[in-house]
């Protein structure tokens, strides 16, 4: 399901809102008072969060899959759904969700960003998809970046670069500058098994598994540098 949580007190999070949903939450995204929720085999889930201490849902979007990630843009939900690839869904009217697009790849899609008319695919063991999305309903693959079999499973874009939580091979630093052709800079190698990913200024915030957080330096992007880790154990 979706928590809310009040975190106007860094130091002193607290749920102040809670919402059971059919299936098992992986991935959310929140725009303009609604919260997107990749809910796995019960499809997209839209919730207004408008009250933060009573979120309702208002519409979903039955996949017919497992979606594991979704990233908003403009009317627009991106889902990575395993399998199935990129769907693109019409969320202009939150209470009823519509598949316009879909681009099929080659992996397991764990994770997507969006930048600008892009969409960046974190493919499992096939890597980094780039999908032009200008054209939101005929989403097209122009790039590609083999990780090495290594498994992808987060992607968050900044800058013209792209950064990968890698599996064992820690973080990938990809320049995709020019999306058609999207290129290793530098990469960081963790002690964990590096899952999910966030990007904030020139710090890199990678979900090392059994490892915790890491913090990581990208102000130059060909050696990332750690700065601090939190053990969640």
């Amino acid at each position: 399901g979706l928590r809310v949580i009040d975190v106007s007190d860094p130091a002193s999070p607290t749920e102040v809102g809670y919402l059971d949903t059919a299936g098992y939450a992986y991935g959310v995204a929140v725009s303009g008072g609604y919260a997107y929720l990749a809910d796995y085999n019960a499809g997209l889930r839209v919730i207004d969060v408008s009250d933060p201490a009573s979120p309702t849902e208002v519409g979903y979007f039955d996949t017919n899959g497992y979606v594991l990630g979704v990233a908003i843009s403009g009317d627009y939900a991106y889902l990575a759904h395993g399998y199935g690839g990129l769907r693109v869904i019409d969320v202009s009217d939150p209470a009823s969700p519509m598949e316009v697009g879909v681009c099929y790849t080659g992996g397991c899609a764990y994770s997507v960003a969006v930048s600008g008319d892009y969409a960046y695919l974190a493919d499992g063991s096939d890597g980094l998809r780039v999908i032009d999305v200008y054209d939101p309903t005929s989403p097209m693959e122009v790039g590609y970046f083999d990780t090495d079999r290594y498994y992808t499973h987060g992607v968050a874009v900044s800058g013209g670069y792209a950064y990968l939580a890698n599996g064992y091979a820690g973080l990938r630093v990809i320049n995709v500058s020019d999306p058609t052709s999207p290129t290793e800079v530098g990469y960081f190698i963790t002690y964990g098994y590096a899952y999910g990913v966030a990007v904030s200024g020139v710090y890199v915030y990678l979900a090392d598994g059994g490892a915790g957080l890491r913090v990581i330096d990208v102000s130059e992007p060909s050696s990332p540098m750690k700065v601090g880790s939190y053990d969640t154990y």
